[in-house]
């Protein structure tokens, strides 16, 4: 008896891995294992490359990948506790009881297409349902803010090479004029009917991988490909009070879809920058200021920058080493909120004393001052 597949072990992607690594990885596979780039070995590619779609058309389904879940942790036991292959006595209950069918001697996509519509007639009835447009992939980037733009909202510029859709053919990688070729082997539809066992599933086509058209005369602009990387350069909105891990979403700025799908998104994630004179802790910005024991003692007003230029802040008479003083309202504006500018003071000691000066401090103490 055969092991059931393991569609994550096919994709080359743990169990955790998300949507879009699921897509990345067949993707790379699609390509690696397409027939026309194995000529030698055409019937190996094709067997694989079946198989990797096959996987990947459980994996990329919500709803399916959870089934096959299920079914992959308790050993092919069934959906939810029920097998529709599982008898009842002699003459069975299941649907395909006292069949030769055996659970694990099934492709787990066949089953899925039969009971979620996903693609050919199955006993269940059913027409495929398989999308031929793909939205396209998210970028994730990275973007060094500085301080003071983060603190204040501005502006920042960012330049990529970006994948676009060729203008010329728009995608189809055809030359522009020249008529599109339906492809023989699944008549234009982009997908072919496969049957296995009681049921009939679909499958990309392995020679157009889906398009459901041939390139016989390649765009000469992108070189059949339909599309091809250009450097752009994004100006990016940056919001006042943003803090380092926030992420900025630029829609329909990702990845181009295939077949006409939708563009993916480009989401940029905030990196502030330290600044040279203060510090942040939430929307207040921190600095620090040093003073000499006289004007602890006396009382001092002293210049301290801010985001909003310098501020003339007085310090008080008998102020403690460590003390931290508030500017109210010079810190971050976040909304209809807006922070405060917080001074730590730090006072100046001497290394050492001479007599005439250990005297005096002698005196201080005497008058209850030190």
């Amino acid at each position: 008896m055969r092991a059931m597949k393991d569609y994550y072990e096919i994709l080359g992607v743990s169990k955790d891995a998300s949507d879009a690594q699921i897509k990345k990885s067949y993707r790379d596979l699609a390509k690696k294992y397409h027939p026309d780039k194995n000529p030698v070995n055409k019937e190996e590619a094709e067997r694989k490359f079946k198989e990797i779609t096959g996987a990947y058309e459980v994996l990329s389904n919500a709803q399916k990948r959870a089934q096959y879940d299920q079914i992959r942790e308790y050993g092919g036991r069934g959906f939810a506790g029920f097998n529709p292959f599982e008898g009842s006595g002699a003459a069975g209950r299941g649907p395909f009881a006292g069949g030769n069918v055996r659970f694990e001697d099934l492709d787990i996509s066949s089953l899925f297409s039969s009971f979620f519509s996903g693609g050919g007639r199955s006993p269940f009835g059913g027409e495929s349902d398989m999308s031929e447009n793909e939205v396209g992939e998210d970028i994730h980037i990275k973007l060094n803010v500085p301080f003071e733009v983060a603190a204040k909202g501005g502006k920042s510029n960012i330049r990529l090479s970006k994948e676009s859709v060729c203008e010329d053919c728009r995608g189809s990688g055809i030359s522009p004029g020249s008529p599109k070729m339906a492809c023989t082997q699944c008549n234009g539809r982009g997908k072919v009917q496969v049957a296995q066992g009681l049921f009939s599933f679909s499958r990309p086509c392995p020679r157009c991988l889906g398009r459901g058209t041939l390139v016989q005369s390649p765009c000469q602009k992108c070189q059949g490909s339909g599309g091809y990387k250009r450097p752009r350069t994004f100006t990016v909105a940056i919001p006042a009070g943003v803090e380092s891990g926030q992420k900025i979403k630029l829609a329909g700025e990702g990845k181009p879809g295939s077949n006409g799908g939708a563009p993916g998104n480009l989401y940029i994630e905030v990196v502030v920058e330290q600044h040279t004179q203060f510090a942040r802790d939430g929307i207040n910005t921190v600095s620090e200021c040093s003073i000499s024991l006289k004007d602890a003692l006396l009382g001092v007003s002293v210049p301290v920058p801010t985001l909003y230029g310098d501020v003339t802040l007085k310090i008080p008479a008998g102020v403690q080493p460590e003390a931290m003083l508030r500017i109210r309202e010079y810190g971050i504006q976040q909304g209809s909120r807006k922070g405060d500018h917080l001074v730590r003071v730090h006072v100046r000691l001497p290394h050492s004393l001479n007599a005439k000066q250990k005297e005096l401090v002698e005196q201080l103490a005497q008058a209850g001052l030190a």
